[in-house]
C-alpha cells in the first residue's frame, strides 16, 4: 500500500511522523513537497523575486501528473493557508485528487508562531512560558482556513483537526512531551513531529481499513 504525502514545508514538517506511521502501517511515503508552493491552484508571490511564482504552476501539475501515475491509496494534503487562498483554486486540486481513486486525508494547518521559538527559549529556562503563545494569536487566516478545510470535507477528504497537539486550554507550548515544538518561527521540530505518529494513527488506522 502507498500513501502520498502533497504540499509545501508545511507539509515537508511533518516528514518524520509519516516515517514513523508508514512502519507502523507496512505503508510506502512518498513526498510529494515544494516549498513555499501549495498544493492547491492559487496564486503565489515571492517577495524576494518581485514577481509571481510561476514555479509553483510548474510544479503543481507534474505533481498532480505523477500522483495519478503512482495511483496510491491514500493522499494527504497539508500546507500553510495562502493569503491568496479561494475556494476554487482549492476546489480544482482536490478534485482531481478525488478523481484518482485514492483516499484523501486533509491536515489542518499547523500554528503559526511567527517568533524564532528557539531563539525565544535560549534566552533561559525561565522563558518558556513566555515562548508560548495564545492560541488566537497563532491561529492565522482563520476565515481561510475555514474554507479550505471546508472544501476538502466537500470533496470527501477525512480531516485532522492539528491543533489539539500542540494548544490547550487556550495556549500553544513551546515545550512539549520533552520537544522543543519548532525549530524555527513556523515549523515544527523533526523530534516533535516523530511523537506525533500516535496522534495521526487511529485517522490512518480507519482511512486504510475503508
Amino acid at each position: 500500500r502507498t500513501m502520498v504525502l502533497l504540499g509545501d514545508s508545511h507539509a515537508y514538517q511533518w516528514g518524520n511522523a509519516f516515517h514513523e506511521l508508514g512502519r507502523d502501517l507496512n505503508v510506502k511515503v512518498i513526498t510529494v513537497i515544494k516549498s513555499g508552493c501549495s498544493p492547491e491552484v492559487y496564486k503565489i508571490t515571492r517577495e524576494d523575486l518581485g514577481r509571481e511564482y510561476t514555479e509553483c504552476d510548474s510544479w503543481r501539475e507534474t505533481a498532480l501528473d505523477r500522483i495519478a501515475e503512482i495511483d496510491p491509496d491514500v493522499v494527504v494534503v497539508t500546507n500553510r493557508v495562502q493569503q491568496t487562498t479561494t475556494r476554487d483554486g482549492a476546489a480544482q486540486t482536490f478534485g482531481k485528487l478525488k478523481a484518482t481513486g485514492a483516499n484523501l486525508v486533509y491536515l489542518t494547518d499547523t500554528p503559526y508562531p511567527d517568533f524564532n521559538v528557539p531563539d525565544c527559549l535560549a534566552k533561559g529556562s525561565d522563558t518558556i512560558a513566555t515562548c508560548s503563545p495564545k492560541a488566537e494569536h497563532v491561529i492565522d487566516r482563520a476565515e481561510l482556513r475555514a474554507m479550505e478545510r471546508e472544501v476538502a470535507e466537500e470533496h470527501g477528504a477525512e480531516i485532522v483537526d492539528t491543533i489539539p497537539a500542540f494548544c490547550a486550554e487556550g495556549y500553544c507550548p513551546a515545550v512539549i512531551g520533552g520537544h522543543v515544538v519548532y525549530w524555527d518561527y513556523s515549523h515544527m521540530s523533526g523530534s516533535y513531529a516523530r511523537s506525533l505518529a500516535p496522534f495521526l494513527k487511529p485517522t490512518f488506522d480507519k482511512v486504510l481499513a475503508g
